[in-house]
């Protein structure tokens, strides 16, 4: 009976030993809350042309990057309809916001339908000043429901501190018309970040 005994007081010992040593490598520390809304970190639509307006915003955009919050808005003309997209993935610390950036970015600079690589576009070579880690790149793509049509997208990624931004848009007359325009889009997102974060 006695080996029994000790069998499972040795068992015991070691499930929690187990339990003990599972529970230190979560992490139990609670993150400081930001003092303001994330949602204040958004693109404003005073930093686009005056044709544009808003189409939605919200948050849960679909994309689940194990963020503790998330915010999007989208904006539209009346003679384009295909989205400019920003979005904001708030985590728990820095670091684990530069592990997810890294993550992130295949799914917004993406091949299906690209026919050129992601490159900076001589028109307008801009690195932020603002963020931890930034990429700002732009493709051409084939229309996906017809062939003859192509079309130039941009996609800017940022980390700023625990905040993640994405914004992506096109390049289109009945769009964003000119490299000058998208240059004052990222301005007034860095802007935003920085006056924020107090970077």
């Amino acid at each position: 009976m006695k080996p029994i005994i000790f069998n499972y007081m040795f068992i015991s010992i070691l499930l929690l030993l187990i339990l003990s040593s599972c529970s230190k490598a979560v992490p139990t520390t609670t993150p400081e809350p930001l003092s303001f809304q994330l949602e204040e970190l958004l693109l404003d639509i005073s930093a686009l042309p005056p044709n544009w307006r808003v189409n939605d915003r919200g948050s849960d955009f679909g994309y689940d990057q194990g963020q503790d919050e998330d915010r999007y808005i989208e904006f539209i003309t009346e003679s384009f309809k295909s989205p400019t997209i920003h979005n904001l993935f708030l985590y728990r610390d820095k670091e684990y916001a530069a592990e997810k950036y890294k993550q992130y970015l295949p799914a917004q600079f993406n091949s299906a339908f690209r026919l050129t690589s992601w490159e900076m576009p001589t028109e307008l070579n801009y690195q932020s000043k603002v963020a931890d880690q930034f990429q700002f790149a732009c493709a051409n793509f084939q229309n996906a429901s017809d062939d003859s049509k192509h079309y130039t997208r941009c996609v800017a990624m940022g980390q700023y501190e625990r905040v993640v931004s994405a914004f992506s848009t096109y390049i289109s007359p009945d769009a964003m018309s000119s490299y000058t325009d998208l240059e004052n889009v990222l301005k007034a997102i860095d802007k935003r970040m920085a006056e924020h974060l107090r970077k």
